[in-house]
């Protein structure tokens, strides 16, 4: 809209404000069916609008009683952003790369993943990213790890305690003993010496 009259800057401003909202309108709507979500390389989907803010910050994911549970346990994965989000995504590094797990509809801005009873196909790299109803999605988080163990392989601290203690015990108890025999055959003359 350069070097025009006053009638055709005014027709070119309109074109351009129109072009504007339409891009605004497309990312709305895109945005809360599912659209605008950044792409591996951190650009945004395809209903996205170039001229919209940049994502919210990177939130940070942790499993709630660490990330090595034994098969069969129960375990929830925290997603937690800066911002007062509405949608949370959990996604899973798979053979072909990274791949949705599970979205919750959660106000806040922490997400709750569950996992009733882990198994082994449970275990793996997982990642979160957030949103606001009407913004792009989030950075996505470090990757968190979660290891599945054998329930066979399970922390035997307790129970190696106590046979610690029961061993240790019995070691005394042959001690006493060893030293009561020890003081009586000191007292008890030996035969033919005081004669």
């Amino acid at each position: 809209c350069k070097d025009v009259s006053a009638t055709r800057l005014r027709s070119c401003l309109h074109r351009e404000l129109e072009e504007v909202w339409a891009g605004l309108t497309v990312y709305r709507e895109g945005t809360r069916g599912g659209g605008g979500v950044p792409t591996e390389g951190g650009s945004p989907g395809p209903n996205s609008s170039p001229s919209l803010p940049d994502r919210l910050p990177k939130p940070s994911l942790r499993a709630e009683n660490g990330s090595v549970v034994p098969r069969g346990r129960n375990v929830t994965l925290r997603c937690r952003g800066s911002w007062e989000a509405e949608e949370w995504r959990l996604e899973k590094r798979g053979g072909s790369g990274w791949s949705e797990t599970k979205t919750v509809r959660q106000a806040g801005n922490e997400g709750e993943f569950s996992f009733p009873s882990v198994t082994s196909h449970d275990a793996g790299t997982y990642r979160c990213l957030y949103r606001h109803s009407s913004s792009w999605w989030s950075e996505r988080s470090d990757p968190l790890e979660l290891v599945v163990t054998d329930a066979a392989a399970q922390d035997y601290t307790v129970g190696n305690l106590v046979r610690l203690t029961l061993a240790g015990l019995v070691l005394v108890l042959l001690g006493v003993l060893l030293a009561e025999h020890w003081k009586s055959s000191r007292e008890q003359p030996i035969p033919g010496v005081l004669g």
